[in-house]
């Protein structure tokens, strides 16, 4: 089944997850894989919690990719946004820093930020900072 026939994807919202589809049914066939969800960064452990409560805090305060699409030679992280805003860009650059960090990719690591809408500003912002801006 392809991507976009699902109904759900892990920890997007109903809005990301429309705007996501509609980007699919354009894109999909151009990556090989996608993973959901990946978590980045060491988050914040709490060893008196006992391990299991530990190891649930720990995963809950990493940051989340929400999507990393892959093809040879090629990493795109993907942040899907209703109405992106210069947050967007933050959260993409601190993405990559850890993505390199915690999984040394040999293949050219991308940033793109999948939306319904962004304005003139934060689109430049974006883009001057290397984040590929699909609008869909």
């Amino acid at each position: 089944m392809a991507l976009a026939g699902q109904l759900r994807f892990q920890h997007l919202r109903t809005d990301e997850i429309i705007i996501f589809k509609r980007w699919l049914i354009l894109h999909e066939k151009e990556w090989e894989q996608y993973d959901f969800d990946v978590h980045v960064g060491v988050g914040v452990e709490m060893p008196e919690a006992g391990e299991k409560y530990s190891t649930m805090y720990k995963r809950l305060t990493q940051k989340r990719i929400d999507v990393v699409a892959k093809r040879p030679r090629e990493i795109m992280l993907i942040e899907i946004r209703p109405r992106t805003d210069h947050t967007a860009l933050g959260n993409l650059l601190a993405y990559r820093d850890l993505f390199l960090r915690d999984f040394k990719p040999t293949e050219h690591v991308g940033l793109l930020v999948v939306s319904d809408e962004v304005s003139a500003d934060d689109r430049y912002a974006l883009e001057k900072n290397g984040v590929v801006v699909e609008i869909v």
